[in-house]
């Protein structure tokens, strides 16, 4: 299911194909009360949070998350299926390592690994951007740029103040280019100004969709932030299951070890080997405890252990057994010169024919 509703997410938000219009007063009006939204979210310094994802019914996530600047790190801690991983986005790679439960159950420890900032088979996203985007939290690596506010590419759009909740509110409509959708979003001024609640009308290959995510805010650290946020979706007026995620030990604002965000973080041995994509060669290198070697590099180390992997040996071997097989075939060479010069030096001439009286 969360494998479908990610193929669809994608699809809804690839609406804006023409240049807008230019906008009048109120859709400009709109546009900066929806950038004063995304820099009060996205300017949080730094931020920590235990996540509950419910899925569906039969599937609950939990993650751990933080954020430092642009450094992330996201630890899945389980689910149904899943096994716990730890990943970090930081200085233009993603570190991960990953952790396989097998047929018993039991959990086994997997590759680690570095990929670049785009790998697509990261579960990672910036936590500030929950709730800002028309999408539930499984899906949100794939659509983490897909913001809900501040897209220029519209038609036009109107606001005007109303009531969520038993709060005022201003309320957006916005029309979409080409009139297949309408986006309404629910803004709080006094909170942030904080996003409460957006709802995404479109039609799509003849269907009615109908995307909502709603926020509840807490202040945490003198900072409005989401403490549950749920994604629902009708189509053709019928409602699917929704998600829901709540957060628990919210901590913004505070100071948090750089050392979180570094690759020995995600938990890898000295001498350990590492996949690295691109591979730079086909051996992978080791860590060393503080920077990735050659392996080669590695075994050189005068604290490495003493034995020497067989690979390495045989290698290490090669070139003494060359020159060993090339001396005796040198040695060998000149013994048999000597035999052929001494054997002409011995046998002398032939003997002459004997003269007949």
């Amino acid at each position: 299911m969360l494998a479908q509703c990610a193929a669809t997410t994608l699809l809804l938000s690839a609406l804006a194909q023409l240049q807008p219009p230019e906008h009048d007063e109120q859709t400009r009006a709109a546009i900066e009360l929806e950038s004063r939204v995304i820099a009060a979210r996205l300017g949080i310094p730094s931020g920590q949070a235990d996540l509950t994802v419910h899925v569906s019914p039969s599937d609950t996530r939990q993650w751990r998350m933080w954020f430092l600047g642009d450094k992330l790190r996201m630890e899945q801690l389980g689910g149904k299926g899943v096994g716990p991983r730890k990943i970090v986005r930081a200085d233009g790679k993603i570190y991960h390592r990953s952790y396989g439960i097998g047929v018993d159950g039991e959990v086994k420890r997997g590759s680690a690994e570095v990929h670049p900032d785009d790998w697509e088979g990261t579960m990672i996203f910036d936590l500030r951007r929950l709730g800002l985007i028309k999408a539930p939290a499984g899906v949100l690596h794939s659509v983490e740029k897909d913001l809900a506010l501040g897209n220029p590419q519209r038609a036009r759009s109107t606001i005007e103040s109303a009531e969520l909740d038993g709060r005022p509110v201003r309320l957006i409509i916005t029309e979409g280019i080409g009139g297949k959708n309408t986006l309404k979003t629910w803004i709080d001024e006094e909170r942030g100004p904080s996003l409460l609640r957006v709802e995404n009308h479109i039609v799509l290959n003849g269907k009615q969709f109908l995307d909502s995510v709603t926020s509840e805010l807490a202040l945490v650290d003198g900072t409005w932030f989401p403490e549950r946020v749920t994604f629902a979706r009708s189509v053709d007026g019928r409602a699917l299951p929704p998600q829901v995620t709540e957060l628990t030990n919210i901590r913004l604002n505070q100071p948090i070890d750089e050392g979180l965000f570094t690759l020995g973080s995600v938990g890898i041995d000295p001498g350990e080997r590492v996949n690295v994509t691109p591979a730079a060669s086909q051996t992978p290198p080791v860590w060393d405890g503080a920077n990735l070697v050659t392996e080669r590099e590695w075994y050189s180390r005068p604290e490495s252990p003493l034995e020497t992997p067989p690979q390495l040996a045989a290698d290490a071997q090669r070139p003494i057994r060359w020159t060993l097989i090339a001396m005796n075939v040198a040695a060998a060479i000149v013994c048999l010169a000597i035999v052929v010069v001494r054997g002409r030096r011995s046998g002398g001439a032939p003997p002459a024919p004997s003269r007949e009286s």
